[in-house]
């Protein structure tokens, strides 16, 4: 009778189960439907329970919603990543031949505008016996095929003209396969109608003279293999994007007359000394330059200098640039639309050449440049030196208004000048984030930050407290990082409004004190690696506080006696020192929603255990008298009663 009945409930569950999901769960909006299913680790549910159910409206949301853009059908591991959302890919990746044709077989309906089929050396063949199967599927449903094939040393001619038959394959990914002429000088491949978009990584193909591209190509990626030739290359018009990164191109690829519709010209990597800024495409949008040895800029043109006037984004990061670099650009028009100018990690010591940008910058990154400060010479050539402006403000770097990243991180020679105590450094009125990290600062005195501001990265500098009389201004700050500076006490009073994430670790904080509670909207504070030994009683923190982070402090004993939000659900005490821990007498005064505590690296009985060898009884009582008190203190029960304490422990 017993087995009957448990029989019968869990019958009856399944029923309730499969009626809730049935009859109810599509109810509810379908935007809460996907915000649930994203909550999901693993795709069982929906593959396993959802898509089985043929025509239900539960599934037309999921098909929708998660299968309507793209699957990737990986037949085997790829050695480079493939770009996918975090979100969809427990959806949408398909690995193993078997479960393909058997997700293929189930759901004949799901034929999403771009499926993208992976495979390397051994499954080739594979990979063209699944196109064949799925013909019809996969020409006449599916708009566009996407091929990635990794590591494939032979072409034979069959198997190539087999692959490119397939009318509808939009783009061909190639990675260290060297490609004879089974394949690119195949005519299924030099007339394919589809093919907009080819990547050769690791081609090994330094002669193009006999290579005909398809028709309506639009990008070209030929990267990774020196002594690239692209002289020998016949570019058709269609051409918007072109990538040689590391191809061991020299000064003289500003000989190549490049198609009228290039967009991007991707060059990193290579030897390139000189920009001739003439030759540039002149409906450039995109320039990078990285990691060149760009050190000169001429301009052969005889009109008066001037960048594409398209240009969006110029990339000109770890390039050897110097002031005597930049100081021809002054007499070259900057693109009145420049959104983007990268020139980090470079020599230059000044912005001065930089000054007449347009204000449609939105993004600037001057990391591990030389500058000392943001003055900058006159058209005197007078000195930067506090010295020579002693009868008004120094001249100073204007930002472009629509400025709204700026990185100055790990800058070794900056330092605020006195002069700027008085005439303090005004930052875009839209900048949203700034990062300061290793600037040497010793205090935020000299500079007025604009209320726009989201997030703000002090990282490494020397702060030895945050006293700053215009935090209450910065009402939109929501991230502040001040971490590995000096900070020996902290008034969380003075802090920003409205900050959700703190972040102060690699201080010399001894205790974690006052009051955080007027920041109630504060998430995160993470108080890592400090000296921290104690709590005070009186800390306040705020209402709605999700995580404390005090892992790798100096505590020895840990005291509960303090007022701990109801929403906080993870405490990290790892890698501390203690040995004891204090639970006021009385518990909470409310349950309290702690769903993980971090004790790991700790020596709680550790000690006992050494003195109590052969008396494990005893210490498992000690060990158990220490969980009722802890779930009497937070008002849950520990999931699993460890004996390692020193551990992470969940609530439920």
């Amino acid at each position: 009778m017993e087995s009957k009945s448990l029989s019968t409930d869990a019958a009856t569950n399944e029923d309730f189960d499969g009626e809730f999901l049935r009859d109810y769960f599509p109810r509810l909006p379908d935007i809460v439907i996907i915000q649930i299913l994203d909550q999901l680790t693993n795709a069982e549910f929906v593959t396993e329970c959802i898509l089985p159910w043929k025509n239900s409206e539960l599934r037309k949301i999921v098909v929708g919603t998660f299968y309507s853009g793209e699957l990737h059908l990986r037949l085997t591991p790829t050695r480079r990543p493939h770009a996918c959302n975090p979100k969809l890919a427990k959806y949408i990746d398909i690995f193993q031949i078997m479960e393909i044709e058997q997700f293929l077989l189930e759901n004949p309906d799901i034929n999403p505008e771009t499926i993208k089929l992976y495979t390397g050396r051994h499954m080739l063949e594979d990979l063209v016996q699944l196109l064949k199967k799925y013909t019809t599927r996969f020409t006449n449903q599916v708009k566009n095929l996407e091929l990635y094939i990794e590591n494939v040393t032979t072409w034979s001619p069959e198997l190539v003209d087999e692959l490119l038959a397939f009318p509808n394959i939009r783009k061909l990914q190639l990675t260290n396969s060297p490609i004879g002429s089974s394949l690119l000088k195949s005519s299924n491949f030099q007339n394919h109608p589809c093919i907009t978009e080819l990547v050769l990584l690791g081609h090994g193909i330094t002669n193009w003279s006999k290579i005909q591209f398809p028709p309506n190509l639009t990008h070209l990626d030929a990267s990774w293999t020196t002594l690239l030739s692209p002289f020998t290359m016949h570019l058709p018009p269609t051409i918007e994007h072109i990538y040689w990164n590391g191809s061991g191109l020299l000064d003289n690829i500003w000989n190549i007359k490049f198609p009228p519709n290039v967009q991007t010209l991707m060059l990193t990597s290579n030897s390139i000394n000189t920009i001739d800024i003439a030759k540039l495409p002149t409906a450039l949008r995109t320039l990078d330059l990285s990691n060149n040895g760009n050190k000169r800029f001429v301009y052969s043109g005889t009109d008066k200098p001037h960048w594409p006037s398209n240009l969006r984004s110029l990339i000109l990061s770890q390039s050897s640039i110097d002031d005597s670099s930049l100081e021809f650009l002054k007499t070259v028009a900057w693109p009145p639309l420049l959104e983007n100018i990268r020139v980090d990690f470079n020599h230059m010591t000044s912005l001065t050449f930089l000054q007449d940008l347009p204000d449609s910058v939105q993004y600037m990154d001057l990391t591990g440049t030389l500058i000392s400060n943001f003055n900058i010479f006159g058209d005197d050539n007078e000195g930067i030196d506090i010295l020579l402006h002693k009868d008004g403000p120094p001249k100073v770097f204007k930002f472009p208004s629509s400025l709204t990243y700026l990185n100055v991180e790990f800058c070794p020679n900056f330092k605020v000048p006195v002069s700027y105590l008085k005439y303090p450094i005004w930052f875009s009125s839209n900048l949203s984030v700034l990062n300061l990290g290793e600037c040497n600062l010793e205090s935020l005195d000299g500079f007025i930050l604009p209320s726009s501001l989201t997030k703000l990265s002090l990282t490494e500098n020397k702060l030895k407290d945050l006293k700053y009389p215009y935090w209450n201004k910065l009402i939109s700050l929501k991230s502040l990082l001040v971490v590995a500076n000096k900070l020996e006490h902290l008034d969380p009073t003075v802090l920003p409004p409205n900050l959700e994430y703190l972040d102060i670790s690699h201080n010399m904080l001894t205790s974690l004190e006052g009051d955080y509670s007027r920041l109630t909207h504060l998430r995160r504070i993470l108080a890592a690696d400090n000296q921290i030994e104690s709590i005070s009683s009186k800390l306040q923190l705020p209402s709605l506080l999700l995580l404390l982070g005090l892992e790798g402090n100096n505590f020895t004993t840990f005291d509960f006696c303090f007022d701990i939000p109801t929403n906080l659900i993870n405490i990290k005490l790892n890698e501390n020192k203690i040995s004891s821990m204090k639970f006021p007498l009385s518990g909470t005064a409310s349950k309290l929603q702690l769903m993980e505590l971090d004790l790991t690296g700790n020596v709680l009985f550790k000690s006992t255990r050494q003195n109590n060898r052969t008396t494990n009884g005893n210490i498992r009582t000690k060990i158990d008298e220490f969980y009722t008190a802890l779930e009497l203190c937070i008002g849950k029960r520990v999931l699993r009663r460890k004996f390692n304490v020193n551990s992470v422990h969940e609530f439920v």
